[in-house]
């Protein structure tokens, strides 16, 4: 598995992948475990508030982070096939409800391997 990422490596942990809500973010759905599919624990509404609950409001008073944020962080861990998610229908129509296919360690991993297959091609270049 690839896994194509930017990484800040001046940081540790998760904060060489994630920005601070994403990490936040991806830590719960790691926490919601098998509890996530289709429970609507996971919902980005949920996720939302949960995120704005553990994170300080900024300066101006306005909450650390808009639900657009995370909706658009959730649907990129989708693309990296980190979560994936299942419809569920509600009030308003149609929602996602995402879920962790990938663990901590399934993430470092695949991270890894990105890596050091980059790493092979460059040294087999002559870089």
């Amino acid at each position: 598995m690839s896994l194509e990422m930017k990484v800040d490596l001046s940081f540790n942990d998760l904060d060489m992948l994630f920005k601070e809500y994403e990490e936040v973010m991806i830590r719960r759905m790691w926490e919601l475990g098998e509890d996530g599919p289709g429970s609507g624990k996971s919902g980005s509404g949920k996720l939302y508030k949960y995120v704005n609950k553990v994170l300080p409001p900024k300066p101006s008073g306005h909450e650390a982070i808009s639900r657009a944020s995370i909706i658009l962080a959730a649907n990129r861990f989708v693309d990296k096939d980190i979560w994936d998610y299942r419809t569920t229908t509600g009030k308003g129509g149609h929602h996602r409800v995402y879920f962790a296919i990938m663990t901590e360690e399934d993430l470092w991993k695949a991270l890894k391997k990105t890596a050091n297959t980059k790493f092979d091609k460059l040294l087999e270049a002559g870089a």
